[in-house]
């Protein structure tokens, strides 16, 4: 977590700069500035991740750098070290979202510990965030896959191969092929070859088709080269499996 500090104090910024070792916690400490329009400069420039920020500060004040902030929609965490226990300087604090107000002079440990408590809280989000993404991407890539298959089963006859399934879906044939085997097990020629077969048995039971047209219907470039993969996906020809299933 990147922290830049802002107080006009420069006993402040040396004890806040060299008492502490912030890369024990997991802070880098990526600045420094001694006025509000100095610090509010190194925010748009550094994009810190938290602000440790005095309220009062030449030319420009912790209030309306933290409101300036806002208004330029910049979210930061601010926490607020103040000399000042003013009630309207803490409640106009919060007003703009402050993350904390401490007063001075105060403890390394309660500076340190308003950090953390930020730190964690950003690596819980940041988490949540990514375990979001990824329930996304595996409900995509099944919604993808579910598509691919609904094609599939539609135009089995027809020019069913890897490639034009993939373009259908808007995939890259190799990224496609990959995330097939990965949701469903099996290769997309194996699957095809199944759903083809399946498909087979049924017409074969269903109907009086000749096994040429059941060949022709399921896309397949010859008759023989149908009933060899018939054959060796059941064990036995078209017209043996017709004939063992109907009597």
């Amino acid at each position: 977590m990147k922290l830049l500090i802002a107080d006009d104090e420069q006993y402040i910024r040396v004890s806040l700069t060299e008492d502490i070792q912030w890369g024990d916690f997991g802070i880098q400490l990526i600045g420094c500035a001694s006025t509000g329009k100095e610090a509010l400069d190194l925010v748009r420039l550094l994009k810190p991740d938290v602000l440790l920020s005095d309220i009062l500060m030449p030319d420009l004040t912790g209030l309306d750098l933290i409101k300036t902030l806002r208004e330029e929609g910049i979210q930061i965490p601010v926490i607020f070290l103040s000399g000042w226990s003013n009630f309207e300087y803490a409640r106009e604090a919060l007003k703009f979202g402050a993350s904390n107000y401490l007063l001075k002079p105060c403890p390394d440990e309660e500076i340190i510990e308003a950090l953390l408590l930020i730190k964690n809280d950003r690596v819980s989000q940041e988490h949540s965030k990514s375990t979001r993404a990824a329930e996304y991407e595996i409900q995509s890539n099944k919604h993808v896959i579910k598509l691919a298959c609904e094609i599939l089963h539609q135009e089995l006859g027809n020019d069913s191969t890897l490639t034009t399934i993939a373009t259908k879906v808007n995939m890259n044939p190799s990224a496609f092929s990959r995330l097939f085997h990965q949701e469903m097990g099996c290769s997309f020629k194996k699957y095809v070859t199944s759903v083809k077969i399946n498909k087979a048995k049924k017409l074969l039971l269903e109907s009086n088709l000749k096994v040429q047209h059941i060949a022709e219907y399921l896309g397949y470039v010859s008759t023989s080269h149908f009933v060899q993969v018939f054959s060796k996906s059941t064990g036995m020809t078209p017209g043996a499996f017709r004939e063992n299933q109907r009597m």
